[in-house]
């Protein structure tokens, strides 16, 4: 009698291989590849660990219902947990490389950066854009090359926003404050584009608008 099977759904085949191809476009490869692995693997299950205090609210109300559905289904509960927290921890690379640049803390970075994605709800526009269907090689590329940008621009955003001294929400607040009006302007922006279908052009449009705020 074999134990309870889980399989990969497309949209999390997906994002393993866009974490596969971030490693290859980011990750400094003068490094040995033994050294890679620890740094990161260090820095993820630092996220990991602290999951439950750098989440935002909806963050942890998903990765619940889905440690719950899992359950549910005869996956152990430890196991469970671990699947139910891959979509949340495909950003951990992202958080060790601005940890990296800016010298703080992994889980300091981590409760910065939830806030910010939350802020700005850039969660919900890269899972949708991965449901985007594209054949021509072109679209392929444009859609790449639109997330790259989106995810850039959240890396300067939480560097930035760690740079003020605060942490996680309050971080977000003490970036936003001097800059107020053009920030509305671009989350509501932003917001506008996440909840009204995605498709190429509006990505693109939003990783510009993104891209726009960190040049301010």
């Amino acid at each position: 009698m074999t134990g309870p099977r889980t399989q990969l759904t497309p949209k999390d085949a997906g994002e393993l291989l866009d974490r596969v191809l971030w490693f290859v476009r980011n990750v400094n490869v003068s490094k040995s590849l033994a050294e890679v692995v620890e740094h990161y693997r260090a820095g993820i299950e630092a996220v990991a660990s602290s999951l439950d205090r750098v989440l935002s609210e909806e963050g942890a109300r998903s990765l619940t219902v889905r440690a719950n559905s899992l359950i549910n289904s005869g996956v152990p509960q430890e196991l469970a947990r671990r699947i139910a927290s891959l979509p949340a921890l495909a950003a951990a690379p992202d958080i060790v490389a601005v940890a990296d640049r800016t010298g703080k803390d992994v889980q300091d970075v981590a409760a910065t950066y939830f806030a910010a994605d939350a802020f700005f709800q850039l969660d919900k526009i890269a899972s949708a854009a991965r449901g985007i269907n594209v054949t021509d090689y072109f679209d392929r590329l444009a859609l790449d090359r639109a997330l790259d940008s989106i995810g850039d621009s959240e890396r300067r955003l939480t560097a930035e926003m760690v740079g003020t001294g605060a942490t996680g929400p309050q971080a977000v607040d003490a970036w936003v404050a001097p800059r107020a009006g053009e920030v509305e302007r671009i989350r509501t922006a932003v917001h506008g584009i996440a909840s009204s279908g995605l498709t190429l052009s509006k990505l693109t449009v939003a990783a510009s608008l993104l891209g726009d705020l960190v040049k301010n």
